[in-house]
């Protein structure tokens, strides 16, 4: 293959995994998070991520199973902040007691973070 013929590739390969944001974050949600979490006002082992974008984090009103760790972090969601927690969470909040190892994968952990944070409380 040319570079003429590799760059338009490139872009269709990079255009395919960017639409999966709004085709399968829900998919993804549940299968990656909804052990622990919930996408509707009712809590699991971890809190409902139901209006998470703008939310201190530690302060799901109702769930009372957060670390010290994340309680003190004093940090605000929004999109970028919850994919580098979705990467790496123990990077991001040091302590946290969330064991989920992290997600490699940049067009599934944007696809989640997509469909997290249009989640809006009622």
């Amino acid at each position: 293959m040319t570079m003429k013929h590799a760059l338009p590739a490139l872009v269709l390969a990079f255009a395919a995994q960017s639409g999966l944001a709004a085709e399968d974050g829900a998919r993804l949600f549940k299968n990656a998070c909804g052990t622990c979490h919930s996408s509707n006002a009712g809590h699991r082992i971890g809190p409902s991520l139901l209006g998470l974008s703008g939310r201190l984090s530690g302060t799901a009103l109702g769930f009372e199973g957060y670390s010290p760790a994340m309680q003190k972090a004093a940090i605000t969601w929004d999109a970028a902040l919850l994919d580098r927690f979705l990467a790496a969470p123990g990077a991001v909040v040091k302590g946290t007691e969330m064991s989920y190892p992290g997600l490699k994968n940049e067009a599934e952990r944007k696809a989640i973070v997509d469909y997290v944070l249009q989640l809006k409380a009622p």
